[in-house]
Protein backbone atom coordinates (compact mmCIF):
# COMPACT_ATOMS: atom_id res chain seq x y z
CA UNK A 1 0.00 0.00 0.00
CA UNK A 2 1.55 3.10 -0.89
CA UNK A 3 1.87 6.12 1.50
CA UNK A 4 3.22 9.05 -0.91
CA UNK A 5 2.11 8.89 -4.19
CA UNK A 6 4.21 8.20 -7.40
CA UNK A 7 6.91 10.15 -8.36
CA UNK A 8 7.51 12.30 -4.99
CA UNK A 9 10.09 13.77 -4.47
CA UNK A 10 11.42 13.57 -0.64
CA UNK A 11 12.93 16.90 1.09
CA UNK A 12 13.97 17.79 4.38
CA UNK A 13 10.51 18.20 6.70
CA UNK A 14 7.88 17.60 3.21
CA UNK A 15 7.50 15.82 0.07
CA UNK A 16 7.16 17.73 -3.50
CA UNK A 17 4.70 16.20 -5.96
CA UNK A 18 5.68 16.89 -9.32
CA UNK A 19 3.22 18.05 -12.43
CA UNK A 20 1.83 15.80 -14.65
CA UNK A 21 1.38 18.35 -17.19
CA UNK A 22 1.90 21.72 -18.03
CA UNK A 23 0.42 24.26 -20.46
CA UNK A 24 1.05 27.85 -20.68
CA UNK A 25 -1.35 30.20 -22.72
CA UNK A 26 -0.19 34.02 -23.37
CA UNK A 27 -1.90 36.97 -24.96
CA UNK A 28 0.60 40.10 -25.53
CA UNK A 29 -0.55 43.49 -25.88
CA UNK A 30 1.90 45.96 -26.18
CA UNK A 31 4.18 45.97 -23.99
CA UNK A 32 2.54 43.51 -21.50
CA UNK A 33 1.59 40.18 -21.18
CA UNK A 34 -1.02 38.09 -19.85
CA UNK A 35 -0.27 34.82 -18.74
CA UNK A 36 -1.94 31.56 -17.57
CA UNK A 37 -0.29 28.73 -16.21
CA UNK A 38 -2.36 25.63 -15.68
CA UNK A 39 -0.40 22.00 -13.87
CA UNK A 40 -2.40 18.57 -13.45
CA UNK A 41 -1.16 16.93 -10.23
CA UNK A 42 -2.22 13.28 -8.97
CA UNK A 43 -2.56 12.02 -5.47
CA UNK A 44 -2.23 8.29 -6.67
CA UNK A 45 -1.11 7.10 -2.83
CA UNK A 46 -3.64 4.94 -0.76
CA UNK A 47 -4.14 7.92 1.63
CA UNK A 48 -4.83 11.57 1.66
CA UNK A 49 -2.33 14.49 1.98
CA UNK A 50 -3.15 15.98 5.01
CA UNK A 51 -1.62 19.48 4.67
CA UNK A 52 -0.78 20.24 0.66
CA UNK A 53 0.25 24.14 -0.61
CA UNK A 54 1.32 25.30 -4.61
CA UNK A 55 4.13 26.89 -5.14
CA UNK A 56 4.75 28.58 -8.69
CA UNK A 57 7.81 30.76 -9.44
CA UNK A 58 6.25 33.73 -11.34
CA UNK A 59 8.11 36.46 -13.29
CA UNK A 60 9.62 39.47 -11.29
CA UNK A 61 7.20 42.60 -11.12
CA UNK A 62 4.23 40.71 -12.12
CA UNK A 63 0.60 40.87 -10.55
CA UNK A 64 -1.20 37.78 -10.14
CA UNK A 65 -4.83 37.96 -11.26
CA UNK A 66 -6.38 34.91 -10.40
CA UNK A 67 -5.85 31.69 -8.93
CA UNK A 68 -8.69 28.26 -9.50
CA UNK A 69 -7.70 24.47 -8.34
CA UNK A 70 -9.86 21.70 -8.43
CA UNK A 71 -9.28 18.92 -6.41
CA UNK A 72 -11.22 15.69 -7.81
CA UNK A 73 -13.72 16.05 -9.40
CA UNK A 74 -16.43 18.57 -7.39
CA UNK A 75 -13.69 20.51 -5.20
CA UNK A 76 -12.92 23.89 -6.46
CA UNK A 77 -10.77 26.57 -4.89
CA UNK A 78 -10.58 30.14 -5.81
CA UNK A 79 -7.82 32.89 -4.41
CA UNK A 80 -8.55 36.42 -4.15
CA UNK A 81 -6.52 39.45 -3.68
CA UNK A 82 -7.05 40.66 0.11
CA UNK A 83 -4.98 42.63 2.62
CA UNK A 84 -2.62 40.08 4.32
CA UNK A 85 -4.47 40.03 7.65
CA UNK A 86 -7.79 39.88 6.46
CA UNK A 87 -6.83 37.19 3.66
CA UNK A 88 -5.48 35.09 6.64
CA UNK A 89 -8.57 35.54 8.83
CA UNK A 90 -10.88 34.50 6.09
CA UNK A 91 -8.90 31.46 5.42
CA UNK A 92 -9.02 30.44 9.21
CA UNK A 93 -12.73 30.86 9.21
CA UNK A 94 -13.31 29.03 5.52
CA UNK A 95 -10.53 26.63 5.43
CA UNK A 96 -12.66 23.52 5.03
CA UNK A 97 -15.23 25.20 2.71
CA UNK A 98 -12.68 25.84 -0.55
CA UNK A 99 -10.60 29.18 0.28
CA UNK A 100 -6.99 29.75 -0.62
CA UNK A 101 -4.34 31.57 0.87
CA UNK A 102 -2.13 32.96 -1.62
CA UNK A 103 1.38 34.51 0.21
CA UNK A 104 3.69 36.36 -1.87
CA UNK A 105 6.81 35.29 -0.28
CA UNK A 106 9.54 36.77 -2.68
CA UNK A 107 8.70 39.23 -5.90
CA UNK A 108 9.35 36.25 -7.41
CA UNK A 109 7.58 33.21 -5.60
CA UNK A 110 3.88 32.41 -4.56
CA UNK A 111 2.02 29.86 -2.12
CA UNK A 112 -1.11 29.11 -1.92
CA UNK A 113 -2.68 26.43 0.91
CA UNK A 114 -4.91 24.23 -0.38
CA UNK A 115 -6.02 21.85 2.92
CA UNK A 116 -6.51 18.12 2.08
CA UNK A 117 -6.21 16.26 -0.99
CA UNK A 118 -7.73 12.91 -0.81
CA UNK A 119 -6.00 9.58 -2.34
CA UNK A 120 -6.11 9.09 -5.78
CA UNK A 121 -7.81 12.77 -6.33
CA UNK A 122 -6.09 15.06 -9.46
CA UNK A 123 -5.62 18.33 -8.67
CA UNK A 124 -5.45 21.17 -11.56
CA UNK A 125 -3.99 24.52 -10.59
CA UNK A 126 -4.94 27.68 -12.88
CA UNK A 127 -2.95 30.35 -11.88
CA UNK A 128 -2.76 34.11 -14.20
CA UNK A 129 -1.01 36.91 -14.24
CA UNK A 130 0.20 39.93 -16.09
CA UNK A 131 4.01 40.72 -16.32
CA UNK A 132 5.48 43.73 -18.43
CA UNK A 133 7.42 43.00 -21.28
CA UNK A 134 11.22 43.03 -21.12
CA UNK A 135 12.68 45.62 -24.49
CA UNK A 136 15.58 45.80 -25.62
CA UNK A 137 17.17 48.01 -28.59
CA UNK A 138 20.05 46.75 -30.40
CA UNK A 139 21.19 47.41 -33.82
CA UNK A 140 18.39 49.97 -34.26
CA UNK A 141 16.06 46.85 -33.48
CA UNK A 142 13.45 47.20 -30.60
CA UNK A 143 12.85 43.19 -29.49
CA UNK A 144 10.38 42.83 -26.49
CA UNK A 145 11.03 39.29 -24.20
CA UNK A 146 8.14 37.66 -21.86
CA UNK A 147 10.75 35.10 -19.94
CA UNK A 148 8.86 32.59 -17.96
CA UNK A 149 10.67 31.12 -15.24
CA UNK A 150 11.15 27.68 -14.92
CA UNK A 151 13.32 25.34 -13.00
CA UNK A 152 15.01 22.22 -11.92
CA UNK A 153 16.21 20.65 -8.79
CA UNK A 154 18.52 18.22 -8.20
Amino acid sequence: MKTVPDFTIQESGRNVLPPLSISLAASIIRDAAEVTVTQTFWNNAAHSIKAASYTSRLPTGCTVTDFRCRIGTNRIIRGSAKPRDEAFRRHIQHHKTGTALLERDTPEVFTTTLGNIPAGAKLRATLSFIALLKLRFADSLRTTTLTIPTYIAS
